[in-house]
């Protein structure tokens, strides 16, 4: 008869041990996908929960965790599916009634992409506010960096910048991004940086939190919208789409979009492939920005 497994191992030690025989195996993007769910489930625990307390109500507030975050279905239920496939390798009795109550498919996703036409719109919007203008920065500034997430920038500081790069973390993820400075992004940080601040925007610590900041942000970019007379309302998202979207028509790679944005699973962009050239990556920005001269 198989002996049993304690439950009371560490999630952290199993996963590190899978991902090491991973690793050795070539199995980057699983790997990745791994590391990445750890991240999160010990963020959202404040520490290494044992392999016995996951069970459904532990999902469950995980599930709720995330969604308040901000998280989409999608990217909840990725998280989902890998803790559960970690649950199974490891052999948990009744994974599918723990994970009965949390979403683990793939719901359609609604587009947030717009043309390439509205993107020159809001670069040339002259005679803005001074809050529009702000806000019409932000956006482009995201969308010159690879669809940077708007949490990653506002949390840029003159630290972040080294020579021709802007090198940072995902807040998402962790993973280690390098942007070259184009020169729309080098204008827009030349407008704002300030020696007072060590932030590049002035956003923190001016606002009590990041769920403000990007509350703020968004309610600008919906003013921005109705100004400019788009059907479609700016979100901080729509920098992100838009840059992804409009690569993929230009002929960019999916595996190349999906460094570029720094994706660490294959679920995210169909595609996935461990590593590129940064040259190839700083191409793939340029062509984009090119597109808008």
């Amino acid at each position: 008869m198989k002996k049993k497994k304690s439950t009371t191992t560490g999630l952290q030690e199993f996963i590190e041990s899978n991902v090491e025989e991973m690793l050795a195996d070539n199995r980057i993007s699983t790997a990745r996908s791994y590391v990445s769910t750890l991240s999160s489930v010990m963020l959202f625990s404040g520490r290494n929960p044992a392999i016995g307390e996951i069970d459904a109500d532990f999902v469950m507030n995980y599930a709720a965790w995330m969604k308040k975050k901000g998280l989409t279905d999608n990217t909840i239920s990725f998280y989902m599916r890998v803790l559960r496939a970690v649950l199974n390798k490891y052999g948990v009795d009744n994974t599918s009634a723990i994970f009965r109550n949390v979403y683990t498919g793939v719901a359609k996703t609604i587009k947030r992409a717009i043309s390439l036409n509205d993107i020159r719109t809001i670069k040339n919007a002259s005679g803005l506010p001074s809050d529009l203008e702000m806000a019409r920065d932000m956006f482009m500034f995201s969308f010159y960096m690879r669809g940077m997430a708007f949490v990653d920038v506002v949390k840029l500081t003159r630290s972040n910048i080294s020579g021709d790069y802007i090198s940072y973390k995902r807040s998402k993820t962790g993973q280690r991004l390098f942007v070259k400075i184009e020169n729309d992004t080098k204008r827009i940080i030349e407008k704002y940086r300030s020696e007072k601040n060590e932030y590049i925007f002035p956003v923190i610590p001016y606002y009590e939190s990041y769920d403000t900041a990007i509350r703020v942000q968004n309610a600008r970019l919906f003013r921005l919208s109705r100004k400019l007379g788009f059907e479609t309302s700016l979100t901080t998202y729509v920098a992100r789409h838009t840059w992804a979207s409009l690569a993929k028509k230009n002929g960019i790679s999916i595996s190349v979009i999906s460094e570029s944005l720094g994706h660490n699973d294959e679920k995210t962009t169909m595609i996935y492939l461990a590593s590129f050239d940064q040259d190839v990556i700083d191409a793939a920005n340029s062509k984009i920005l090119g597109l808008l001269k």
